[in-house]
């Protein structure tokens, strides 16, 4: 949030202020960023569809909407790992 009290800055870097933002939560992720196409319910049906053997990342893609190397990572663990 918007802070004016000078009190609350620190010098910083913009590596130094993404840092800080993402440690206090202040960044969006998931079904909170505004490009997302997914949902948390999604992602947890994706990943449940997978385990089933029958649907391929391609397949899954395309029943989606999205691409396969989001399905790869989903599934994989490498994005949505707070779902």
């Amino acid at each position: 949030p918007y802070c004016v009290n000078p009190d609350h800055l620190f010098l910083g870097c913009a590596q130094e202020n993404t840092d800080d933002m993402i440690s206090k939560g202040r960044h969006a992720y998931g079904e909170k960023c505004a490009s997302a196409k997914l949902t948390d319910a999604k992602v947890k049906e994706i990943r449940a569809l997978y385990t089933t053997c029958n649907y391929s990342y391609k397949e899954l893609a395309k029943l989606y909407n999205v691409g396969k190397t989001c399905i790869n990572y989903i599934i994989k663990n490498k994005t949505w790992k707070y779902v």
